[in-house]
């Protein structure tokens, strides 16, 4: 049982500024997958140490699946270099393992991910480059904005290895959050054709978190003052080429375990930035 209090005690000191209860009890109690793990190590009476995971729904290789992500790791700056993280994130895995949840899947930090690599046997699993769209003074189009997610929307499901993006995931992901994004739909004859979630602002930047099915439209409507970043489909590349967007050298790397013995990260895998809760 983790101290929320204390985990947001220790968030604010490590990152620099409050932060937000509401976000993390959306993130780690409400998600489709079931309550995430925050798991803490304390010392003198004060959280000092933090590792935590959701549980995302996924295609893999032997049908759909669940795998554990682990996100948000702090160490207060006193009590860096005892192995807190490494010994954190172990503790997670074993849970993650003994509640059934076969893979793991993370999209790591910079100091996070030698840890990962040499101490906790996870492997590179899958690169991803950065598109960006440069900011757009141009009048925007009117699209339809959704503030209910239909059920129609599975049909436009990618079929490549990865989340499950279905209605019940949108609808947690960004019509419940307490963060600002917007949901476009594009729709020909009464038959939803895409569908677009697109955060406005995080930071200096607009990220399209999610694009399903024809979003050429919908990315045109969704331009912005602000540089906006997407992880581009494959089969949506040309769409995005013609929004204006063009890759950048700059890579996402997300790391890969397998966490149960019948877990199996073969196959073609794929993500979008709407499946990392950075974005």
């Amino acid at each position: 049982m983790s101290d929320r209090a204390g985990v947001l005690d220790l968030l604010e000191r490590v990152w620099g500024g409050p932060q937000d209860s509401r976000e993390l009890a959306w993130w780690f109690d409400d998600a489709p997958a079931g309550p995430g793990l925050l798991t803490t190590e304390t010392a003198d009476g004060r959280v000092v140490g933090l590792a935590s995971m959701s549980f995302l729904r996924v295609r893999a290789a032997r049908g759909e699946t669940t795998a554990a992500m682990p996100l948000q790791v702090a160490t207060d700056p006193d009590h860096r270099g005892r192995g807190i993280f490494a010994r954190l994130e172990r503790a997670n895995e074993d849970t993650a393992a003994a509640q059934g949840h076969p893979l793991g899947l993370t999209f790591p930090n910079d100091a996070s991910r030698p840890i990962f690599l040499e101490r906790l046997g996870w492997r590179e699993h899958w690169r991803g480059r950065i598109w960006v769209r440069p900011p757009s003074a141009g009048p925007r189009r009117a699209a339809v904005e959704l503030a209910e997610i239909p059920a129609e929307v599975d049909a436009l499901a990618p079929q490549a290895h990865g989340q499950v993006v279905d209605a019940a995931f949108l609808r947690w992901r960004y019509l419940r959050s307490p963060r600002r994004y917007r949901v476009l739909a594009a729709s020909e004859g009464g038959r939803l054709r895409g569908l677009l979630a697109v955060r406005p602002a995080r930071g200096r930047v607009a990220v399209v978190c999610h694009a399903l099915g024809e979003v050429g439209g919908l990315l045109r409507a969704a331009a912005t003052l602000r540089p906006t970043i997407a992880l581009v489909p494959r089969a949506q590349r040309r769409s995005f080429a013609l929004a204006g967007f063009v890759p950048t050298p700059k890579v996402v790397r997300v790391l890969g375990k397998e966490l149960l013995p019948e877990g199996d990260l073969g196959g073609r895998w794929e993500f979008q930035l709407g499946d990392f809760d950075v974005f």
